[in-house]
Formats: structure tokens, C-alpha cells, sequence
């Protein structure tokens, strides 16, 4: 995964995104590591199940959560 072609795309508000396109082999590999993944129940404390809900929003109950869980 040293060299990889990057593909930039447009944001919207002229910013751009650069992306990364991986070759076949570490396709493959990326999905048995997702797979892999998926199979872990992850505690809806500590990951957010409310659906739509953004990454600031996921951090700030974790960080709300954790302080409890430790008074338990």
C-alpha cells in the first residue's frame, strides 16, 4: 500500500476530497477485515445505535457515558 493512485473529487464549495484506489489484492483484504468486523457486537453505550448520528455526536455521548460507567 506504498504507491496508490489518488483520485480528487470536488466537494462542492471548492474543496476537493482526495480518495484512494486500491488495487484487487487489497480489496480482498479489506473486506475479510470488515468481515471480521462485523462479527463483533459492539455495547450501544459506547457506539451510538441512534441511526444518522454524526461522529461529533457519537463522541460527545461516549464522553458523557464513560464517567458513569466507571461510577458503576
Amino acid at each position: 500500500m506504498v504507491w496508490m493512485i489518488v483520485v480528487l473529487l470536488p466537494k462542492g464549495n471548492g474543496e476537493y476530497r482526495g480518495i484512494g484506489l486500491l488495487e484487487p489484492f487489497w480489496k480482498v483484504i479489506k473486506i475479510m477485515i470488515n468481515e471480521r468486523f462485523r462479527i463483533i457486537k459492539l455495547h450501544d453505550c459506547l457506539h451510538s445505535s441512534i441511526l444518522n448520528c454524526g461522529t461529533c455526536m457519537t463522541i460527545l455521548e461516549s464522553k458523557l457515558i464513560q464517567p458513569l460507567a466507571l461510577i458503576e
